[in-house]
This record gives C-alpha cells, sequence and structure tokens, in this order.
C-alpha cells in the first residue's frame, strides 16, 4: 500500500468538548474549547511544520459543521500520535498568547 506524504488533523481531534467517540484523540487535560484551523495553523508554525490548510474540507463524524482541516508533511521516524501531543501542546500555547 503507497503511504501518503501528508499526515490529517481535523480541528475537532483537539476539542475539550468532544468525548473520544466524538473524534478527540487526546487526553481532555492537553485539549481546548473549540479549536479553530487558524489556531492550529499557527501551532504547526511553531513547530516548523510544512503543512497546507484545506477549508473546504469537512470532518466526518460532523459532515454537517465543519472548519476544514490541515495537512502536515510526514516526518521520518515520527509518528502520528507523537506529532498530535506536540500540536496539543503549542494550541495551549497559542491559546495564552
Amino acid at each position: 500500500m503507497k503511504r501518503r506524504p501528508y499526515w490529517i488533523f481535523y480541528p475537532e481531534y483537539f476539542d475539550k468538548d468532544r468525548t473520544r467517540g466524538e473524534g478527540r484523540r487526546i487526553p481532555r487535560a492537553l485539549a481546548v474549547e473549540r479549536p479553530t484551523l487558524e489556531e492550529l495553523a499557527k501551532a504547526c508554525k511553531m513547530l516548523g511544520l510544512e503543512y497546507i490548510l484545506e477549508k473546504e474540507k469537512r470532518y466526518p463524524k460532523n459532515w454537517y459543521y465543519s472548519q476544514g482541516r490541515i495537512a502536515v508533511k510526514r516526518i521520518d521516524g515520527k509518528k502520528k500520535k507523537e506529532l498530535l501531543r506536540e500540536l496539543a501542546k503549542c494550541l495551549l500555547l497559542v491559546r495564552q498568547q
């Protein structure tokens, strides 16, 4: 199977108000309330990641209301779960600014 060159992240992955079943992928302690795509882009910039904003895309579990998604270029030797946690920590910093 061919590997995709990007990892996909939706703001819903980081939403404190969502349950795991509704799409949250990180612990509540690292999550923020209603994260935006722009905040996620700032977090990617803070980490120095290459990314593409896809505002027209929708999160399948929340197709009726979605802000889009962000595609982050894969990093060799790193797992998506690790990057997810790093992005969550940066989102907390972005919110504090």
